[in-house]
């Protein structure tokens, strides 16, 4: 999953890396000295971003207003608040970051996600409990990943919820 904000992220630093070969035009379109373009537009609750390259095109989308873009099988869980939402897609990745938060009980969040994850023939490759948060993760036969963690309020609120829904090489 990890390719997925990588494969987003490296073509910001690699353009904020050209210094003076890289062109800002006026309508939010910057143009790189290899030919690399990306437009970025600014929508009420949302940021968006393509990227257009010798390799084709990504799209970004990020923001509170965001509708996540999960794959089959995948939700929200019930009664969830969405702080954000991240939807990437790209020539040979794609991928969905949501971030919630909870009020409920970390093992019936986790419970959730991981028969989602079975239901949809994800494999549970990783799980890890740090204090009282938890993460669980893997990978399904079609080279999909993802990746759930739950951090606990101190103060007895909400949970955080960051559930991480990816395909890609």
């Amino acid at each position: 999953m990890n390719k997925i904000l990588v494969a987003a992220v490296l073509p910001l630093l690699a353009l904020s890396a050209c210094g003076s070969d890289v062109d800002e035009n006026a309508d939010g379109t910057t143009i790189s000295a290899d030919g690399t373009e990306m437009t970025f537009g600014n929508g009420e609750g949302e940021t968006n971003m393509v990227i257009t390259g010798p390799d084709g095109e990504a799209s970004f989308q990020s923001g509170p207003d965001v509708t996540p873009n999960l794959p089959d099988g995948w939700t929200i869980f019930p009664r969830a608040s969405i702080l954000s939402a991240m939807n990437i897609d790209g020539v040979d990745q794609a991928g969905t970051v949501v971030v919630m938060q909870v009020d409920a009980d970390i093992e019936d969040i986790i419970a959730h996600y991981r028969a989602e994850a079975e239901a949809t023939e994800h494999k549970i490759q990783m799980e890890l409990t740090t204090g009282n948060a938890r993460i669980i993760g893997g990978e399904g036969p079609d080279g999909s990943s993802f990746s759930v963690s739950v951090v606990p309020d101190a103060d007895g609120g909400p949970a955080t919820v960051q559930l991480t829904v990816g395909k890609g090489e």
